[in-house]
């Protein structure tokens, strides 16, 4: 039988070289021993957000085509791992905004403009423009989600490299919690489909800014407090569930 230092180690010259087939990508040199420290953390996170939770928000969009800069403040429930229901209100106390996830499903409701939005993951950025559901699909649901393939630490924090299906994610997590990360989404054909960056105080209920590059859209969202009260129904699908 293979010892798991070394099975650790053939993990990692694997991976390292799956890692090295996406642009941007470079290897780094392997050390069981950050990997598993590494690979524990991401454990930690992913056991943290797949608990049920209810966050009160305040978000902020803004984007080049938006004709204005758009604020509320709501709340947002998680049902890990696919379900997110938002419901955000404007300045004069009116549903600004109220956003249905629901295995990998969307639909977004603007009642001011009269508008209903559905898509999926196969949804292209272009018709989501202005629409939140990739940055609470990932930041908020399981920011940490996919495979490991490298791992580094050095004074500036643990570094990590994580593969999702088509998307690389680069990400750093301080000694102070705080969590920078790039999100790198690619074509079979080699070509870049979209870059996601996010800078946040730390994992979970805190302060995050976020930019899409495809969309150029921007999103600030604080979290001002989190529980586990969350309702099931939050979760129902609010066509489906209207008479």
């Amino acid at each position: 039988m293979i010892p798991f230092a070394r099975r650790l180690a053939i993990a990692g010259v694997a991976a390292q070289a799956l890692a090295g087939c996406a642009p941007e990508v470079a290897p780094v040199p392997f050390d069981p021993s950050t990997f598993c420290d590494a690979q524990a953390q991401l454990t930690a996170a992913e056991e943290t957000f797949a608990k049920p939770r209810k966050q009160n928000v305040a978000l902020e969009l803004s984007a080049p085509y938006m004709p204005t800069k758009v604020e509320a403040r709501g709340a947002a429930a998680m049902g890990p791992p696919g379900d997110l229901r938002m419901i955000l209100l404007g300045p004069g106390g009116a549903t600004a905004l109220d956003l249905w996830l629901h295995d990998g499903r969307f639909r977004f409701e603007i009642p001011a403009l009269g508008r209903i939005l559905r898509g999926d993951r196969a949804t292209p950025p272009e018709k989501k423009k202005g629409l939140p559901v990739d940055f609470l699909r990932w930041w908020m649901l399981d920011p940490m989600r996919g495979e490991l393939l490298s791992a580094s630490h050095d004074a500036s924090g643990t570094h990590f490299v994580l593969r999702d299906g088509a998307a690389y994610v680069s990400a750093t997590i301080a000694p102070d919690g705080q969590v920078t990360a790039v999100r790198t989404t690619w074509a079979e054909s080699g070509e870049k489909l979209d870059e996601e960056t996010v800078a946040a105080t730390r994992l979970g209920c805190g302060h995050v800014e976020y930019h899409q590059a495809s969309t150029e859209l921007a999103v600030k969202a604080t979290c001002e407090s989190e529980s586990s009260d969350v309702p099931a129904r939050a979760f129902s699908d609010p066509d489906a569930s209207s008479p």
